[in-house]
């Protein structure tokens, strides 16, 4: 059964993501989240899956890829480093995180944007 979120509840849902947005480097829980807003849990989750279709940790963790992503393909820094910056302070449960959302690990999406880059730049 769907839940139906009013207005507020609505705005609710978007302080969440804006919450998350704003905090997208930092390991990141519903409860810290909750609190900051002064709502139960369990309104905050109800909410935001009414309002974006999944859940908050998946929200966070597809926002947290998609940003891993971009400094995969921009910046030089190490997986290790990326990971870090995205709030994981263990390498491997990044690349177990990254491979779940992305579908290959970090190091092959990098191999794999570098091999784009260079083909593109070799048929410019």
């Amino acid at each position: 059964m769907r839940h139906t979120c009013t207005p507020t509840q609505a705005a609710l849902a978007e302080k969440t993501r804006s919450f998350i947005h704003a905090h997208l480097s930092e390991r990141i829980t519903i409860e810290q989240i909750s609190v900051e807003l002064h709502v139960s849990a369990t309104q905050l989750k109800i909410c935001f899956k009414n309002i974006y279709g999944m859940p908050i940790y998946a929200y966070i963790r597809s926002k947290k890829m998609q940003q891993a992503c971009q400094l995969l393909k921009t910046t030089e820094s190490t997986v290790l480093d990326i990971g870090n910056r995205m709030g994981y302070d263990n390498g491997s449960k990044f690349a177990r995180a990254f491979r779940s959302v992305v579908g290959v690990g970090p190091r092959e999406y990098r191999r794999s944007q570098q091999m784009k880059k260079q083909t593109f730049e070799k048929n410019v």
